[in-house]
This record gives C-alpha cells, sequence and structure tokens, in this order.
C-alpha cells in the first residue's frame, strides 16, 4: 500500500475578489499592446498575434455571441482540435459571461449533450 503525501506551497501572486480570467488580456492589451502573445498557422505561415489584436478578437467574437443571445451563465459547447481559434473561442465565451463547455472530437453525444444548450 503507497502513503498519500501532502505539501503546500504559497501562491506566487493574489487574484483579488472582483477578478476574473479575462481581465489579464484587458491589461495586457493596454499596457504592453506590441507584445506577441501568440503566433499560429495561416496558409502554412507563422502568423504572430500581439496582445491588442488578440483583445480586440475577443471582444468582437464576444460582442457577436451576445448579439446572437448569449446571456451570462449560458454553456457553450466548444469542438475543436487544439488551435488558436479554441483559446480566443474560450476567452470570448468567458467575456461574454458564458460557460465553456469543452467537447472533443471523440466524445460521444450522449456524453456532452445535457451539458450544453447551444452547441457552436
Amino acid at each position: 500500500m503507497s502513503a498519500v503525501h501532502e505539501w503546500a506551497a504559497r501562491p506566487r501572486y493574489v487574484v483579488s475578489a472582483g477578478a476574473n480570467a479575462t481581465d489579464d488580456i484587458v491589461e495586457q492589451a493596454a499596457r504592453r499592446p506590441d507584445h506577441v502573445a501568440f503566433s499560429h498557422v495561416i496558409g502554412g505561415e507563422w502568423r504572430p498575434v500581439t496582445a491588442r489584436e488578440f483583445a480586440d478578437q475577443v471582444a468582437g467574437l464576444a460582442a457577436g455571441l451576445m448579439a446572437s443571445g448569449v446571456r451570462p451563465g449560458d454553456r457553450i459547447g466548444l469542438m475543436s482540435g487544439t488551435r488558436y481559434e479554441w483559446t480566443l473561442c474560450d476567452f470570448a465565451i468567458w467575456t461574454a459571461g458564458a460557460v465553456s463547455v469543452p467537447i472533443y472530437e471523440t466524445s460521444l453525444w450522449s456524453r456532452w449533450s445535457g451539458s450544453c444548450r447551444t452547441p457552436v
């Protein structure tokens, strides 16, 4: 029988009570707008995405989600392979106040259909 060991570490930073996952992209876009935050392939070529570009893309996609009727607390199914657009959609869904439900390509409908109201 193996023993279970518990350990603890001090956090490197403290998240304020009102903070959320989207705060960092807004802060990065304001502080370092030209910083390359991501790179992704378009047409076989790697393309840099700056913090400002990413924040603008997230805001635009979130606005589209809200205009299409997505409301805070809605669950949005997201099926994709691992790619830049997944990250973009995740942040847009969170910005709209909704919940991202990751659905993997190998998932069965019966396993996730009850988790979402609106697959995207």
